[in-house]
């Protein structure tokens, strides 16, 4: 039969549980997996790309086959329990039931917002169009999705791990029918049924509880490690003739990897200038970055890592003018040198800038290799995952100081 009955599953009920099992059983160790794989060499970026793509595609799938699953199991009726007399053990599988079916819905969901909220890395196959247009792009985002993902998928194994030991109790210890009953072709043999037993709601909304537990770990995590999570690093004291407004400005960076953009910022910078349109000769910018606040997408770690930004060993980046220049149209260029990871090496910075009542706006970019820096390349010397060319775009708003 395909519906269900008070006595058994039906068909479809059992199709769709045994191939979310499946589903389920491949993704768990698959994530386990490609999180601890290296990715200090092209092929590994590869190969981790290659991973991260299946485990997100199939997660999709599993999101899919969860939501026929549910609504299949909302239009037809649940078998009966076979041991309605067992109040606290039906309660308790009824629960880990309901949090089974919450679980393999929010976490591919959790972890396709987390995708959509960062840049990089790896896509999902299904589709072309890789953003959700009601989730920005937010790295304080990004990380809540990505431990709510964590934390949900932490709560699936510790239901399935229980849903599993309860099929084994029933068929070793009670040796009834109840895993027969989702077993397709197996024959039920079932004496005697109490069907006017009625299914409770108290286990479905124990299971929203301990989910929205779940919920609430996510957060105080993210918020936990934030606020543990401040730099270090002392930064120069902001001067020369103009005063940064650190909440207007902000200092961003973008680069291509796998073929694809991915955007970055730097939270923590300060600037020193001293600039006046007719006074060229002696203006002056220093600028220092404090390299452990960059976000970039689903790769931030990587670009601090030792493979490329070495923040741990060279946690500041300083630029230092040496000389400005106008060109036509009211566009300027200063040519200075950036020390980064270590290496100090000549950088141009082409900007413009509107000065209106002792409040300034510049808006600059500047190119660079990041090749001439040495970052990524004993593993990364070539362009085949991550390209040469970085990005840097600067926008500042700041006032005249008096």
């Amino acid at each position: 039969m395909l519906a269900n009955t008070q006595m058994r599953y039906g068909l479809v009920a059992q199709l769709l549980h045994w191939t979310t099992a499946a589903l389920i059983l491949f993704l768990l160790p698959l994530g386990v997996y490609m999180h601890e794989l290296p990715q200090g060499s092209d092929a590994e970026i590869s190969q981790k790309v290659f991973l991260y793509s299946l485990h997100k595609s199939v997660g999709i799938a599993v999101l899919f086959i969860a939501v026929l699953r549910v609504l299949w199991a909302a239009l037809n009726k649940k078998p009966t329990a076979l041991h309605t007399e067992r109040k606290l053990e039906t309660f308790a599988a009824e629960t880990i039931h309901w949090l089974l079916y919450i679980s393999i819905i929010a976490v591919p969901v959790a972890g396709w917002l987390h995708h959509a909220a960062t840049d990089g890395f790896a896509p999902i196959w299904w589709f072309e169009n890789q953003n959700l247009s009601f989730v920005p792009k937010a790295p304080h985002l990004a990380e809540l999705f990505g431990a709510m993902h964590f934390f949900f998928a932490a709560t699936l194994v510790i239901s399935l791990a229980l849903h599993i030991a309860g099929a084994v109790k029933h068929v070793v210890i009670d040796k009834d029918a109840t895993l027969a009953r989702m077993v397709p072709g197996r024959a039920v043999d079932i004496a005697e049924l109490d069907v006017s037993s009625q299914h409770s709601r108290a286990p479905v909304l124990f299971a929203g509880i301990l989910f929205i537990s779940a919920i609430g770990a996510s957060y105080a995590s993210v918020q936990f490690l934030s606020s543990n999570g401040a730099s270090n690093v002392v930064l120069t004291e902001v001067g020369g003739g103009w005063l940064v407004r650190p909440d207007e400005s902000s200092l961003n960076i973008s680069i291509i990897q796998n073929g694809a953009p991915v955007a970055g910022s730097f939270s923590t910078w300060a600037s020193d200038i001293t600039f006046e349109p007719e006074q060229l000769s002696v203006a002056r910018v220093v600028t220092e970055i404090d390299i452990a606040s960059l976000t970039l997408g689903s790769v931030t770690s990587q670009a601090l890592s030792a493979d490329f930004l070495m923040a741990a060993d060279h946690p500041k980046a300083v630029f230092t003018s040496k000389s400005f220049r106008e060109a036509t149209g009211g566009n300027f260029s200063v040519v200075g040198d950036l020390e980064l990871a270590g290496v100090t090496a000549p950088a141009t910075v082409n900007f413009t800038v509107d000065i209106a009542e002792d409040v300034a706006k510049m808006s600059g970019t500047a190119m660079l290799n990041r090749m001439d820096f040495g970052v990524g390349e004993k593993g990364f010397a070539n362009e085949s995952n991550v390209a040469f060319s970085v990005e840097v775009q600067i926008e500042i708003v700041a006032d005249r100081i008096k």
